[in-house]
């Protein structure tokens, strides 16, 4: 019969029956295969290398050769565009071409065929002769005194015919050939491509690069120099279809140009002649909206740099400047000023009064704080060169005073920028004040005294000769200037007018300064004058601001008795200043300090107190800044607590509802990505709504309302793919962007949120304009943010997403290039901790991947190992992120060595668990394990082909049925650790009786907008099965700091796996699409057997299962939804298409196996017993019946050799055996029947089932449940008190909440949930005479999600279940044959018999009835 086959099986000793040979000879031969396997891949590796390296060469090679026979043409350019920024040469080789050929050779072919290609490609080269300036000035000599030689700067030799080109294209007045670009000229097109592509960056690099020393000597600096002004020439600012290119150019040119150190000392003098006429100076009147944006974007050292080389320019024009112009000029000047530490140019630790051109040593400015109560250290001091620092002394000197002064007098419109300019510079400059404000002190006539005096001292309401505040006693006058600054401070609440808020600002500092410390009223002033340097601070981000609003809350606190009844508020007010602060500068220490205070607040107020519901907001506000920073889940669920707290302590119509209803929305929305909860969602748009309502159009807080409303139809889009959620989105994002003023800090999360939604709905859309949108807004925001701001992390990594998405899609090498910068940006300024750097760390190690898969650079394959490394064992952060990280890791490590790429999967299962945390739900778990797909499977594949098959099969345990896991691990005895620590054993045994009773809960969705208390009940379930979890995780750590107890509660190793094999052979097979084996555990065999399954594979595995599917919906055995109603039906004799299912698994999987374990033919009636484990789509076809059907031979089907059984995992195989004990009595059968339970079809066959089982039992103890008796109640009761249980009746799966599935009674369901949680202690045995109990979820194959998975949670040790449905008359017939072997005698019953009675009962049914396939397949047998 075996033919030639004898001589490939794997023979294995089994005793009595086989003829093969020893165990010796089978683990020689595994480690010959083992030595040629490593020699192999050693081989693959390597030649995979050269290839990879091998590819990118020749690629470059080839284009090269096209691009030497084509130089002038458009191919030569089109190979140019691909080729240029790795090839310098051939840059070099086309730029000096075109300048020897001329400009009208040059463009010739924009009015060609080919014109619309030439122009994409002309612009793409532009852009590579800008950078190649940018980073490879022209070799240059000069003289060094430090080595008192010439030395030279040799980089590049191509910089002047750069520049040359650069210099024809951006001058040329033929019209552009695009035709997006009607109407314009090239210079133009080609120049608004370049301010897209950070020309001024560029230009600014290219000029820093060059030694002030070398500009005497550098060809290149004359011919770049043009270029700073020549957009300002191409884009008029009288033009409106200009304008907006000329203004963006202009304060390209303040931010990037004018920012750089002694920039006049760097030019040549012809050039620099050149260049200060060309400033535009009198039309700076075009930046006035974007002075706040000006000052924000620059470092300190930027800002004083600024400031000098305006002075240059501008200073000899003062006279020539239009009103507009000088009061932008003044405004701008003073904004710098403001943004300067204060004292921080008035006494210079060093200096030098020369300005020459010689380098010198740096100058560090010292700061000086003014505040008396100061608990932040000094701002870093800023660093100057001393011919900087002399330019910047010319400032507050008279002769520049008076020029300023005089110029002004001219345009009266610009005074009281005058005003603010003059009392700034006493703030850097304190030792000069008096002489600055002499100036302003001289009389002039009818000139700027006596307008200050009239029109801007009167003009305010504290200056005012009639004001009555002016008239009252001075004991009284703190109080009323109080009283008038709270009502300026409402005003602007309500009308957002800045003047009010200055008036505000003013009227509280007079009071703070006329009332004596020991004053009761000064703690008073003090946290009213604290809350407007707050506001301030949130409106403008100046550092100076937050620092003097912590100063007066901290006095104030001081000032206050701790028994007096304001000190909770003045505490609450210390704490939001920290909060401010934390926010701006993200500082953790000042949250810390920030939650502390307002906890003490609460502690402190009753709930009676009006300003209670504030309090619990804002400590509500400092939990939530903690989570986005930790990511501790518990943060954000007291966050919310206090959230809902306040709102229900508030009146309907209040003032502060928005608020707290904005807080709360918000809330739900941060928790949302690590709960999972849908319903986190549904809450925060219901509570977002209700804000957004209840909150008037121009009120300072409806931005920031709409912008949260949007996010949270962003992320609901992210979920349902509704366009309608994501079009809302994007309409609230632009709304929030209207309505903030300009340089309002709030303005920059706008843009970022929009960019946001637009890079949304292009993942869902695909249409390129979304995701073009996307990237300008994230540039506007990334370039509006300063370095040291608090989000600028998330701005970078927004900006990051979408340069990534783009690339996806054009393949553009630039955008891969800008991506990785930005994420390296991102990486650098989060600070070690910060929950969201693994993300970070992710998306920049992706990026790096992006570009190894285009340009096949080997060191960009390595970065990308390094940092999904890195994001992968980052210590805190989403886990499934980091389970993302892990597994890209993986793949890409396995790429170079399968070996290599298995610590990334060891990380990414020990990562499964959290993914699937404890303290979801159950339904929530498995939502994430769908998303995270079948990567133990992978991961065990991984470690085959790496001979790893211990390790192999101790992640596939790992890996699969996750949630039963979790779930048996609350179960586990702790009898050991109560040795040791009772205490700690008996809170363990505790927490799990409460975990495991609340992850049998399912999800229940609230509209938080009723704020009812039966919603409040579910979110504080939700909240304790969190808290629960905590716990738990918390005391198994305890538990495994004890010596001998490492191991507490984790994953098994293979030497305690092997003891599942005590009874038999178990057999996992591990399906992938790389590869399909056969992993098996023998006793007396101590390594993993490894059977290749060479003729089977993923694909024919779906295949099967699809066919299957198709024959059971065809004969009406298969419901179609998600809950699915097992019943007895009546099965068709067609069976066309089952053999050959059957035979598939033969042939392709059992057959290998058996042959591979040395089976033969069982000639006994108690054959051997095999248990399998299958993964993947196998997990769903009958191994148990695979054969061949149409022989009669013995040998051409399983059970001719083996009795089967399943097992979810080796682990519940593992609990089943010990659970077990050979001295426990049989106590009994339950059996219960259901011929008619309301609401189902009627199953007459039931009342035959009981009558024969009665009859097979007669002799032992038999409890019967029939029809109306069996009520649920009484069904739990009589599983308590029996060993046995016999359900014949409907059955229910769910595989949507796994644990709601149930078996139909009398009088309602007996769910899942409510078998685990109850106690069995004689739980041994159960027959499911129902239909589907043991079918499972095609979207969870690894979780074994069916009710005979749950009975052996539930303690039952073996099942007898049915993978689909059943006919009502076999029922009777399988149970009268079970049930008549396992009560043969009148010994005690035996469980473990009931795999073999079921094998001889089917084989009866197969054979005597010639019952059709779907007959007798379904029934199967699980656990022991």
């Amino acid at each position: 019969m075996w033919g030639n086959d004898r001589e490939r099986r794997r023979p294995i000793n089994m005793g009595g029956t086989s003829s093969a040979s020893s165990h010796a000879a089978i683990l020689d031969q595994a480690k010959a295969l083992r030595v040629k396997r490593e020699y192999q891949r050693r081989r693959e590796e390597s030649a995979e290398r050269v290839q990879a390296w091998w590819r990118g060469v020749k690629v470059r090679e080839e284009l090269k050769k096209v691009f030497e026979s084509h130089v002038g043409g458009i191919t030569g350019l089109r190979c140019l565009v691909l080729i240029g920024g790795r090839e310098e040469e051939a840059l070099g080789v086309w730029s000096g071409l075109m300048v020897d050929n001329g400009e009208q050779k040059l463009l010739e072919l924009s009015i060609g065929p080919d014109q619309s290609s030439w122009i994409v490609l002309i612009r793409q080269t532009s852009l590579l002769l800008l950078r190649s300036v940018a980073s490879s000035p022209l070799c240059v000599p000069f003289f060094c005194p430090l080595y008192d030689t010439d030395l030279r700067i040799c980089r590049s030799k191509y910089a002047v015919s750069h520049l040359k080109v650069l210099k024809i294209l951006l001058s040329s007045q033929a019209p552009s050939p695009s035709p997006l670009s009607a109407g314009s000229t090239l210079g133009a097109d080609i120049t608004s491509y370049l301010l897209k592509h950070d020309l001024y960056t560029h230009l600014e690099k290219a000029i820093r690069s060059t030694p002030i020393e070398a500009k005497s000597t550098s060809p290149s600096l004359p011919l770049l120099t043009p270029l700073l002004t020549l957009p300002l020439l191409t884009f008029p600012s009288t033009s409106p279809s200009t304008s907006q290119f000329f203004t963006q150019s202009l304060s390209n040119l303040f931010t990037h140009i004018l920012t750089i150190p002694l920039l006049p000392n760097r030019l040549p003098l012809n050039s620099l002649t050149g260049f200060s006429s060309r400033l535009p100076l009198g039309s700076m009147d075009v930046l006035a909206p974007a002075v706040p944006m000006l000052v924000r974007m620059s470092s300190v050292e930027g800002r004083l740099n600024l400031i000098a080389n305006l002075v240059a320019f501008t200073s000899p024009r003062y006279a020539n400047l239009p009103d507009a112009a000088l009061d932008t000029y003044l405004q701008l000047f003073t904004a710098l000023i403001n943004a300067v530490p204060i004292k921080s140019l008035d006494s210079p630790s060093s200096g030098s009064d020369s300005d020459s051109d010689s380098e010198s040593p740096t100058i560090t400015v010292s700061t000086v704080s003014s505040e008396s109560f100061s608990p932040t250290p000094p701002l870093p001091r800023p660093k100057l060169d001393p011919r900087t620092h002399k330019r910047l002394l010319t400032i507050p000197d008279i002769k520049h005073l008076k020029a300023l002064f005089a110029a002004s007098d001219q345009h009266p419109r610009t005074h009281l920028s005058l005003v603010s300019f003059f009392f700034s510079l006493g703030t850097i400059w304190p030792g000069r004040a008096d002489k600055i404000l002499s100036v302003l002190s001289v009389p002039t006539g009818d000139g700027l005294a006596r307008e200050l005096y009239r029109g801007f001292v009167r003009g305010l309401v504290l200056g005012r000769d009639d004001n009555p505040v002016t008239l009252i006693d001075r004991a009284e006058k703190p109080a009323r200037l109080s009283d008038l600054g709270g009502s300026c401070w409402e005003r602007f609440q309500r009308f957002g007018n800045l003047v009010d808020l200055e008036k505000a600002v003013a009227a509280h500092e007079e009071a703070v300064r006329l009332t004596p410390d020991g004053h009761a009223e000064k703690p008073v002033h003090l946290n009213n004058l604290g809350n407007c340097y707050v506001y301030r601070f949130k409106r403008f981000g100046d550092r100076a601001d937050i620092e003097k609003a912590i100063a007066a809350h901290g006095q104030a606190v001081h000032l206050t008795p701790d028994d007096h009844p304001s000190q909770p508020f003045c505490q609450g007010n210390l704490g939001s200043s920290f909060g401010s602060r934390f926010d701006r500068f993200g500082d953790p220490i000042d949250l810390e300090k920030s939650i502390t205070a307002h906890e003490q607040v609460v502690h402190l107020v009753s709930n009676s107190d009006p300003q209670m519901p504030n309090c619990l907001s804002t400590l509500g506000s400092s939990l939530t800044c903690r989570f986005e920073h930790s990511g501790n889940i518990i943060d954000i669920d007291k966050a919310i607590s206090a959230f809902k707290q306040a709102i229900l302590l508030t009146p309907d119509g209040h003032a502060e509802m928005p608020i707290f209803l904005n807080n709360l929305g918000v809330a739900f929305i941060r928790r949302f990505p690590s709960s999972a909860d849908l319903g986190d969602l549904d809450k925060a748009i219901a509570a977002l709504e209700r804000a957004d309502n209840q909150t008037p159009v121009g009120h300072p807080d409806k931005p920031a309302a709409m912008a949260n409303l949007g996010g949270c139809f962003m992320h609901r889009f992210e979920r349902s793919g509704d366009l309608n959620d994501i079009d809302k989105a994007i309409a609230a994002h632009k709304q929030a962007i209207h309505f903030t003023p300009s340089g309002h800090p709030s303005k920059l999360n706008s843009l970022n949120n929009l960019s946001n939604a637009f890079f949304c709905r292009y993942n869902h859309s695909g249409q390129l304009i979304d995701i073009d949108k996307a990237i300008t807004a994230s540039k506007q925001t990334v370039h509006s943010t300063p370095d040291g701001h608090a989000h600028k992390h998330d701005y970078l990594n927004s900006l990051g997403n979408a340069l990534v998405r783009r690339f996806e899609r054009s393949r553009d090498i630039v955008d891969i290039d800008q991506a990785i910068s930005v994420y390296k940006q991102a990486v650098h300024l989060t600070p070690n901790g910060h929950a969201r750097k693994h993300a970070y760390l992710k998306y920049l190690g992706g990026s790096f991947r992006h570009r190894f898969q285009r340009s096949g650079e080997l060191d960009d394959r390595l970065a990308a190992i390094s940092h999904l490394r890195d994001a992968a064992t980052y210590p805190t952060g989403s886990s499934s992120m980091r389970f993302q990280a892990a597994l890209e890791w993986a793949r890409l490590n396995s790429k170079i060595s399968m070996s290599s790429g298995l610590q990334g999967y060891t990380v990414a299962l020990n990562l499964l668990p959290q993914v699937a945390w404890l303290g979801q739900t159950i339904q929530a778990r498995h939502r994430e394990l769908i998303s995270m797909g079948n990567v133990a499977s992978e991961a065990a594949a991984a470690a085959i082909s790496a001979e790893q098959y211990d390790t192999a099969l101790e992640w596939l345990e790992q890996g699969r049925s996750i949630v039963w896991s979790q779930l048996l691990q609350l179960r586990t005895p702790v009898d050991a650790l109560r040795e040791v620590q009772p205490d700690l054993a008996d809170d363990i045994v505790r927490v799990s009786k409460a975990l495991e009773y609340a992850s049998s809960l399912g999800e229940t969705t609230q509209d938080i907008s009723k704020q009812s208390d039966q919603a409040l009940a579910v979110e504080e379930v939700a909240q304790g099965h969190r808290r629960l979890a905590g716990e738990w995780e918390m005391l198994v750590k305890k538990a495994r700091d004890l010596p001998g107890f490492g191991d507490f509660l984790r994953p098994k190793k293979f030497m305690q796996l092997h003891s599942a094999a005590d009874a038999g052979p178990v057999v996992t097979i591990n399906v992938h699409k790389v590869r399909c084996d056969a992993l098996v555990l023998m006793a007396g065999v101590d390594e993993v057997i490894h059977i290749p399954l060479e003729g089977f594979s993923y694909k024919k595995a779906q295949g099967l299962h699809v066919s299957l599917n198709r024959l059971l919906r065809d004969a009406d055995l298969r419901a179609r939804s998600d809950m699915r109603v097992g019943r007895r039906v009546a099965v068709g004799t067609t069976t066309a298409g089952f053999p050959s299912i059957l035979s598939d698994l033969w042939s392709c999987v059992v057959k290998p196996v058996l042959d591979g374990l040395a089976f033969t033919v069982s000639r006994t009636t108690d054959p051997p017993r095999v248990w399998w484990c299958a993964t993947g789509p196998l997990a769903f076809l009958p191994i148990h019946a695979a054969g061949i059907y149409d022989e009669s031979v013995p040998g051409s089907n399983i059970s001719d050799y083996v009795v089967s059984s399943y097992t979810p995992t080796l682990n519940a195989l593992i609990s089943a055996t010990k659970d077990r004990d050979p001295c426990r009595k049989f106590r009994g059968l339950l059996a219960v029947s259901q011929p008619n339970t309301p609401g189902y079809s009627a199953l007459p066959g039931t009342t035959i089932e009981m009558g024969r089982i009665q009859e097979r039992a007669r002799n032992f103890a038999i409890r019967s449940l029939e029809g109306p008796i069996a009520l649920v109640k009484d069904v739990v009761e009589g599983m308590e008190t029996h060993s046995w249980v016999h359900l014949a009746c409907h059955a229910v799966q769910d595989t949507d909440q796994p644990t709601r599935s149930l078996f139909c009674l009398q009088d309602g369901g007996l769910e899942l949930s409510t078998i685990i949680t109850k106690s069995f202690p004689h739980a041994d045995f159960a027959f499911l005479s129902a239909c589907q109990t043991a079918m499972g979820d095609e979207k969870l194959s690894e979780e074994a999600v069916h009710l005979a998975a749950g009975l052996m949670l539930a303690g039952y040790g073996g099942v007898i279940a049915t993978m689909w449905s059943i006919r009502d008359q076999d029922a009777p017939v399988i149970a009268d044959s079970v049930y008549s072997y396992l009560f043969s005698d009148a010994t005690e019953p035996d469980s473990t018999k009931a795999a073999l009675a079921l094998h001889h009962a089917v084989k009866y049914l197969r054979q005597d009835r010639e019952s059709p396939f779907l007959s007798w397949v379904p029934f199967i047998h699980v656990g022991m």
